[in-house]
Order: C-alpha cells, then sequence, then structure tokens
C-alpha cells in the first residue's frame, strides 16, 4: 500500500486557478527528470487542461529538459508569449526576472510544489500532514489487522494539495 501526493490534481488546480485568475496563455517549464520520475502527471494533467480551455493560438508546448536551464527560458518565453507559467522548481522566479520580465506585472508563476503556505510562491503545496496522517492510519489498521506482507492489490491513497496564494500572481481577474 502506498500514500502520495495527487500530482495530476496538483496541477488540475494550478491550471484552474490561473484560469480563475484570467490568464490565458498558460506554460509549463519543468525538468523532465522530474515529471518522468512522477510517471508524467504533471505533463499529463497540463495537456488535458490545455486540451480542454485554450484556444489553439494559445496551447503553447512545455519547456521539459534535464537539467533545466536559465538559458534555455528567454528564448521559450520569447517565442511563446505564455502570461502564467506553471512549474515543478522555486528557481523560475528569479530566472524569469534575468530575462528582464516582471513577476507578477508581465509574467505570473505558479508552482505545483510550491515550498509551503504563507510563501511568496504562489502554487499548490503538498499537504504533508494529510499525507501522513492516512499513512499512519494504514499502519495501524495493518497492525490490528495482522496484515503482513506485499499486497496483492495495493491501495494507493493520494492527497491533494493546497492553494497558496503568494506573491507571483496578480491578485484578481
Amino acid at each position: 500500500n502506498r500514500v502520495a501526493t495527487n500530482h495530476f490534481d496538483s496541477m488540475v488546480q494550478a491550471y484552474q486557478h490561473a484560469l480563475r485568475l484570467g490568464y490565458q496563455r498558460i506554460g509549463f517549464v519543468v525538468d523532465r527528470d522530474a515529471d518522468e520520475r512522477l510517471r508524467h502527471h504533471w505533463l499529463g494533467a497540463y495537456l488535458a487542461m490545455q486540451h480542454k480551455h485554450a484556444r489553439r493560438n494559445q496551447a503553447l508546448p512545455p519547456l521539459m529538459e534535464h537539467p533545466l536551464h536559465e538559458k534555455t527560458l528567454k528564448p521559450w518565453i520569447v517565442r511563446h508569449r505564455p502570461d502564467l507559467i506553471l512549474c515543478a522548481t522555486n528557481d523560475l522566479w528569479p530566472w524569469v526576472e534575468n530575462c528582464g520580465y516582471r513577476v507578477p506585472h508581465d509574467i505570473g508563476i505558479i508552482s505545483v510544489a510550491a515550498p509551503q503556505m504563507g510563501a511568496p510562491l504562489s502554487g499548490i503545496v503538498e499537504n504533508f500532514e494529510s499525507t501522513g496522517a492516512r499513512a499512519v492510519d494504514d499502519l495501524i489498521f495493518s497492525i490490528e489487522h495482522n496484515v503482513r506482507g506485499i499486497p496483492e492489490n495495493p491501495n494507493v491513497h493520494l492527497s491533494s494539495g493546497l492553494w497558496n496564494p503568494g506573491e507571483t500572481v496578480r491578485a484578481t481577474a
């Protein structure tokens, strides 16, 4: 059995917040290896949301490379003109500003892996408290019911993240 963050849902939440705030040209920047480790849950959710919500001329290709470099960000921004970037790194904010753009005035940023509630970086914070509590509950259940070994059909419990408004998105639409 396993307990984890629902990374697909984190991207869906982030994209929905971007739409509610009035962003239209929503891009995604991620380290390719990080997305692969998560079985492409972030990319899959981004593409699904883009398919559902973006007009043809607003569907931006993600910037995915390993390792992720600041030097490739500016050409991608110039070519695709995002008004918001979804990301999974805390480094993007200074990189965008080093490219000559003001956050959130020129480009907003929402992280699908924001560091903590109350942090300046807007985004989805993993709900470690809920995830940990569920893991403890599962362990207690296994001990009380003498469950041992690797289950034939393991259960996976996913926890949704929490929205942190931060300072890297505009306040309202």
